[in-house]
């Protein structure tokens, strides 16, 4: 069929993919600097006693706010919103019984599975 997808609906689908990759780079950036305080601090003989205790609470100050802003869950969230979004286009796309009032009630499920997590 083809029919054509509001410009909302993907101007929505487009931001939730941008907040999907902006998390996913918070997420491996928060990761990889507390890995890596962590192994520095571990290495005290190339290190004084206070650069390795510096380097321990960064990596304990990263590795806490990596938890408390749970940048994975919220990745998720955003790619199952994504997603659901795309099926629901494909198919209003492709099946003619597929109405524009069901392509809203994907947007509001997406906008749910958001908010819940």
């Amino acid at each position: 069929m083809g029919r054509e997808i509001p410009k909302k609906y993907i101007k929505q689908q487009k931001f939730y993919k941008r907040k999907e990759l902006a998390w996913s780079i918070i997420h491996y950036t928060l990761g990889v600097s507390a890995g890596a305080f962590a192994f520095l601090a571990a290495h005290t003989a190339r290190l004084n006693a206070d650069d390795a205790s510096t380097m321990a609470m960064l990596s304990g100050i990263v590795a806490a706010v990596l938890t408390f802003l749970s940048p994975a869950s919220r990745r998720k969230a955003y790619t199952e919103a994504r997603d659901l979004m795309r099926i629901a286009r494909m198919r209003y796309q492709e099946e003619g019984n597929f109405t524009i009032a069901q392509l809203i009630d994907a947007m509001e499920t997406a906008s749910q599975v958001i908010r819940r997590r």
